[in-house]
């Protein structure tokens, strides 16, 4: 990944959007990276039962779902977060248009904040159908093409005899799409993605038929940045596929010790300084989060005559894989005397 992109993503992490200035449409609020979903792929699959349930009534009665009440979606979404909360925040079953009666747009999301479960429909005043980045949940399975979709056959017998058999569009989990971080405005209003199943119908010559899809969102708040340097711990992929290693700003005479537990925020971290002790014997260090705010990281400063901070980017590699650096006059290009934030 480009490094000057790293660097706009823990910008915005660390300062451009918040509640107050989300505006549920700008692109700074969606962060260019990819999320490791391994650990929640299991989670998935109750998108993925919501998306073909919706299928397979749709396919059933005609390519709508004229005869349901949106209590229905309501019930699904919220099931899905009271079973897998706190792991998932919240979920969406959102319509194309006119898919359910009496209305164009229709979008049950629930979300579990402040101990309880709300659903509430978003479709009355949110046009999740538009081409937004932060509607790529929608957007990239509206466009995919599902010609080669998986298809079961279904029998379904009643107690008066009646059958009804028919051949359902059946979503699988690499039918759907994981999405890049974004900040949610108007819900959870936090960093999170999202995973998207497909809710399929058939057109009139029996191809597949893109309806709606039905989410579950993970959110990102208590999930760990490791800015320290990779050398340390070449062996270990994070959440983030590590690419956030190594934009640490600690002063060169420090190392960098990832502080387990500060979440999803710049500066969890500590700079330790090398071969330098208080009168106890201890590590002096500095706490990455002021590091992280400071404009001069000259008063970051252990008791040595070098300055400026370590670059993960710089040239000397045989040097920075045996862990040591060097001060200005030995090396300039590991050393960034300027803040790249700035």
């Amino acid at each position: 990944m480009n490094n000057d992109n790293i660097f706009k993503v823990l910008k915005k992490i660390g300062t451009t959007v918040s509640r107050e200035t989300c505006t549920n449409l700008s692109p700074d609020e969606e962060l260019d990276i990819a999320v490791d979903f391994s650990k929640w792929e299991e989670y998935a699959d109750l998108a993925i039962y919501n998306s073909n349930y919706l299928s397979a009534q749709i396919q059933k009665y005609g390519g709508s779902l004229e005869a349901f009440h949106e209590s229905l979606c309501h019930d699904l979404v919220t099931n899905v977060v009271v079973t897998a909360k706190p792991e998932i925040l919240s979920g969406i079953v959102a319509l194309e248009p006119g898919v359910l009666k009496n209305y164009e747009l229709f979008a049950a999301f629930a979300v579990y904040t402040n101990g309880t479960v709300e659903s509430v429909e978003l479709g009355n005043f949110n046009n999740y159908t538009n081409d937004s980045l932060v509607n790529e949940w929608y957007s990239v399975l509206r466009d995919r093409n599902y010609e080669n979709v998986a298809i079961d056959r279904t029998k379904t017998t009643f107690r008066n005899g009646t059958i009804i058999e028919a051949d359902i569009l059946i979503a699988r989990r690499g039918n759907g799409h994981v999405t890049k971080p974004y900040y949610d405005c108007g819900g959870g209003y936090v960093w999170m993605f999202t995973y998207s199943s497909p809710i399929l119908g058939r057109k009139r010559d029996g191809s597949p038929m893109f309806k709606g899809v039905a989410t579950i969102d993970i959110e990102l708040t208590d999930k760990d940045i490791n800015q320290c340097d990779l050398e340390y711990d070449e062996y270990s992929v994070d959440l983030f596929f590590n690419v956030f290693r190594g934009t640490h700003k600690c002063p060169i005479e420090t190392t960098c010790n990832f502080r387990p537990g500060f979440g999803f925020k710049v500066g969890g971290y500590i700079c330790i300084c090398n071969d330098v002790f208080d009168h106890n014997g201890m590590n002096i260090g500095f706490s990455g989060k002021e590091v992280e705010k400071a404009t001069d990281l000259l008063k970051f400063k252990c008791e040595t005559k070098l300055s400026g901070y370590r670059s993960p980017f710089g040239f000397d590699s045989d040097d920075r894989h045996s862990g040591r650096y060097y001060p200005f006059k030995y090396a300039v290009s590991d050393v960034y005397q300027n803040d790249p934030y700035l």
